[in-house]
C-alpha cells in the first residue's frame, strides 16, 4: 500500500505551481497560493490523529524536500531576473553608443556645411583657398560655390552613412537582446528541471524506503523528462552560428526564435543551408 496523498509526480507539479508566488502576475501569484494551500491540506491530512504513521513520515520527508526545492527555485528565478536586468543595462549602453554615432553624423554634416562660409567670408578661408592657386592668381568666383556644394554633399553622405549604420546596429542590438533573453530563459528552464528531477528522486527514494513499493516507473520518468519542455525556447538549430556571423536581420528573427522555417518551405529563409531538408 503506497501513499494516497502525495505521490512523487504530484509533489513535482505542486512544487512547480508554487513558483507562481515569485511572479508579479496576479494570475500566477494566485496559482502559487493555491498550490501552497493544497500542500498545507495534504500535511494536515497526513498528520491527522487517525492517519497512517507511514503516510505521516513519508509526507513529512517529501514536504521538507519540496520546501528545499522551493528555495532553490526561488534562487534560480532571481538569477534569471538578474540576468535580464544586467542584459538590459548592457543593451542600453550599446544604444547610447549608437546615439553618439548619430550625433557625430549630424555634427559632421553641420560642420562641413559651414566650410563654404568660412572659405568665402574670412581671411583664413581665403588664405586656405589661396594654397591651391599660384601666388598672385585670382580665385575664381565660382570656387567658393563649388567648395560649398562639395562640402554640403560630403556632409550629406557622412550623415546618411551614420544613420544607415546606426539603424543596422540598432536592429542587431534588439535581435541580440531578444536572443540573450531566450538563452537566459532556456538556462532557467533547464536549472528548474534539474531541481524538480532531484525532488522527484528524493520522493521516490522515500516512498521505496517507507512503503517498500516503487511507484516511479519508466512512464513516470518519461513524463518527468518532458516536464517544462512546453515552455522552453525553441531556437532554430543554426541560430547560434548565424548570430555569431552577424547575418540575422529582422525578417529572419521570427523564424530563428521559433525553430526555423517550416519543414514544407525551407526556402522561406535565405540563411537556411541549401540541400538541407
Amino acid at each position: 500500500m503506497g501513499t494516497r496523498l502525495l505521490n512523487p509526480m504530484t509533489a513535482v507539479r505542486i512544487a512547480w505551481a508554487r513558483t507562481g508566488v515569485f511572479s508579479s502576475s496576479p494570475q500566477s501569484e494566485a496559482m502559487g497560493k493555491q498550490a501552497n494551500q493544497r500542500l498545507r491540506r495534504i500535511e494536515e491530512d497526513a498528520n491527522a490523529s487517525d492517519g497512517d504513521p507511514n503516510e505521516r513520515e513519508y509526507v513529512g520527508q517529501v514536504v521538507s524536500a519540496m520546501d528545499a526545492t522551493h528555495r532553490s527555485l526561488d534562487t534560480i528565478y532571481k538569477g534569471r531576473d538578474l540576468n535580464f536586468k544586467e542584459n538590459a543595462k548592457l543593451r542600453e549602453s550599446s544604444l547610447e553608443s549608437i546615439e553618439d554615432v548619430v550625433k557625430f553624423g549630424t555634427r559632421s554634416r553641420d560642420f562641413l556645411r559651414s566650410l563654404p562660409g568660412t572659405a568665402a567670408g574670412s581671411a583664413g578661408g581665403i588664405g586656405l583657398l589661396s594654397l591651391f592657386y599660384p601666388a598672385g592668381a585670382e580665385i575664381p568666383s565660382l570656387v567658393p560655390w563649388a567648395v560649398g556644394i562639395g562640402a554640403a554633399a560630403l556632409g550629406y553622405f557622412v550623415n546618411q552613412a551614420a544613420m544607415i549604420w546606426s539603424r543596422r546596429w540598432k536592429e542587431a542590438n534588439y535581435i541580440r537582446e531578444d536572443f540573450d533573453r531566450g538563452l537566459y530563459f532556456q538556462q532557467y528552464v533547464e536549472r528548474a528541471r534539474l531541481a524538480l528531477r532531484s525532488l522527484h528522486e528524493e520522493a521516490c527514494t522515500a516512498h521505496r524506503r517507507i512503503f517498500g513499493e516503487d511507484v516511479c516507473g519508466d512512464d513516470e520518468r518519461e513524463a518527468l523528462g518532458s516536464f517544462l519542455s512546453e515552455i522552453a525556447p525553441a531556437f532554430c538549430v543554426y541560430v547560434r552560428k548565424h548570430m555569431q556571423q552577424g547575418i540575422i536581420r529582422c525578417r529572419h528573427w521570427p523564424m530563428c526564435e521559433t525553430g526555423g522555417p517550416p519543414e514544407t518551405d525551407r526556402g522561406a529563409c535565405d540563411l537556411w543551408p541549401r540541400g538541407v531538408a
